[in-house]
């Protein structure tokens, strides 16, 4: 207690979660997909739409993205409000640098909306992750004893 609280010594964080199986992990750089620098939003028909290309990156001018571009599909899987966040992680996190990506959008043309076919060659970019923790799928009967307090009270 006089050691880390009372005192100046910062509590030792790594050891006292390794107690519980729990591993500290720092921030890591990973390489993701671009998805070309958009703002997506949802429209009044909930249909995720592009809302701002103002910052476009190399990827998102090659697909040639416009404002007001409804999402549809991305490489022939559609784009739902229920799977979008999922969809495009994956995308982001299993898309390799120059695998041809295709995107279908809906696309107001002369007053009628039109299905426009979209296509690039993918972009990657470096990106920081978060600190995170990382929970041991096989923890010893002392950590999970730990565990159990920490999670249920005495």
């Amino acid at each position: 207690f006089e050691q880390y609280v009372a005192g100046s010594n910062p509590l030792p964080l790594t050891e006292c979660l390794s107690w519980a199986g729990v591993s500290f992990a720092g921030p890591s750089t990973i390489e993701v997909a671009s998805l070309g620098n958009i703002e997506i939003d949802l429209n009044q028909d909930n249909q995720i739409y592009i809302a701002n290309t103002d910052r476009l990156d190399e990827f998102g001018t090659a697909m040639g993205f416009e404002n007001g571009d409804i999402l549809q599909s991305i490489n022939g899987t559609e784009i739902t409000l229920e799977n979008a966040m999922t969809l495009l992680s994956d995308f982001q996190q299993q898309t390799q640098k120059g695998d041809k990506v295709k995107m279908e959008v809906l696309r107001e043309v002369d007053g009628k909306n039109k299905v426009q076919k979209l296509k690039a060659k993918a972009l990657t970019f470096e990106t920081t992750t978060p600190e995170s923790l990382k929970i041991d799928e096989n923890p010893n009967d002392d950590q999970l004893a730990i565990r159990k307090i920490w999670l249920n009270g005495f």
